[in-house]
């Protein structure tokens, strides 16, 4: 219930670091041409640091958005970093090692985990692996409506 508050932080910070990654890639890329997508995943695990940030400084609340700011473009550095220092080394080639079956079972927990949380935060109920710790709150009108709403 809460979690949602902090979400749009965290889907804001999204869309700040895509359009830095955008000017970055603009002045300093090589190709002509460049896509730079935004991810829900990133979104949604912005969104639950903000949360974590947000409960651990309920107590000084005006230390709660630029510690949020500061999570969040830490985390991009390092992400990119990374991304850059994975890059130099060749470690690209190791990802065709690992078997098609085992690549499609990564994502397709991924998935789970996103429409889990998308229930999760539009119902407004807490769950315990892939289901509602309250069934009756969450079958409720309001959440129903919510999830409804939700998938359009």
């Amino acid at each position: 219930p809460n979690m949602s508050l902090n979400a749009g932080s965290g889907i804001t910070m999204m869309w700040y670091s895509s359009c830095v990654s955008a000017l970055w890639y603009g002045l300093f890329g090589r190709l002509q041409y460049g896509l730079i997508g935004i991810n829900d995943v990133v979104g949604i695990l912005w969104g639950t640091l903000g949360a974590q940030v947000a409960h651990a400084l309920r107590d000084d609340p005006e230390r709660i958005p630029p510690t949020q700011l500061a999570v969040i473009m830490i985390s991009t550095l390092l992400t990119g970093a990374c991304s850059i220092g994975f890059g130099k080394l060749g470690l690209g080639k190791l990802m065709l090692l690992f078997p098609a079956p085992v690549t499609s079972g990564f994502l397709g927990s991924i998935g789970f985990f996103i429409v889990k949380s998308a229930m999760q935060m539009c119902s407004g109920v807490k769950f315990q692996y892939l289901w509602p710790v309250d069934f009756a709150e969450f079958l409720s009108a309001q959440s129903m409506g919510r999830i409804a709403c939700m998938c359009g």
